[in-house]
């Protein structure tokens, strides 16, 4: 019976100081400035280690100089520092793009034609309200215009269309290449 006292007593005494510990962890995960303080002084031991790189010899710059094509040699072994990167690759153009101007005229009505009833193609912002500016003002322009503005307006509307649904094709085509 002494021994079993005594091994609750001793027992009560670990766990009271095993609760005290847990208390006073808990109180330090609490406090965040004493975790704030000691990474900051991680993050000043670590910029006292590296110097800062200039302003050369920075990122941005290189990124910059390699977008560019003004690469230079910087480091000491005569190799750029973003050799590893791969330049882009071209897009090929579209296979028609050389064809006679009524044959590639005739290719895009016919695009704009299958584009108009694909229902899986979202049209663009200028794609949806453009036309139908260019038509108000078309009409616009039959009524309260002279007729020599109003011949000068129907130009440059036209022209305006055109743009505007070519763009839509290419959109198209780059969506769908096999249409």
């Amino acid at each position: 019976m002494i021994e079993t006292g005594y091994h609750i007593e001793a027992t009560a005494a670990e766990l009271d100081a095993r609760l005290r510990r847990v208390e006073a962890a808990m109180t330090a995960l609490t406090d965040t400035h004493l975790m704030e303080d000691r990474v900051a002084d991680r993050v000043v031991q670590r910029l006292k280690r590296a110097p800062a790189k200039s302003l050369r010899e920075s990122v941005v710059v290189e990124a910059g100089r390699l977008l560019t094509g003004q690469m230079e040699k910087i480091d000491g072994n005569g190799t750029p520092p973003m050799a590893a990167l791969a330049p882009p690759t071209a897009v090929e153009p579209y296979p028609e793009s050389a064809a006679w101007l009524p044959f590639q005229f005739w290719g895009e009505v016919r695009t704009l034609m299958r584009m108009l009833a694909d229902h899986r193609y979202p049209f663009s912002f200028l794609g949806r309200i453009g036309p139908l500016c260019v038509v108000l003002i078309y009409l616009f322009g039959m009524f309260f215009l002279p007729l020599f503005i109003e011949r000068v307006l129907d130009i440059v509307l036209a022209i305006v269309l055109y743009k505007i649904l070519h763009r839509e094709v290419r959109r198209y085509r780059s969506m769908f290449p096999g249409q």
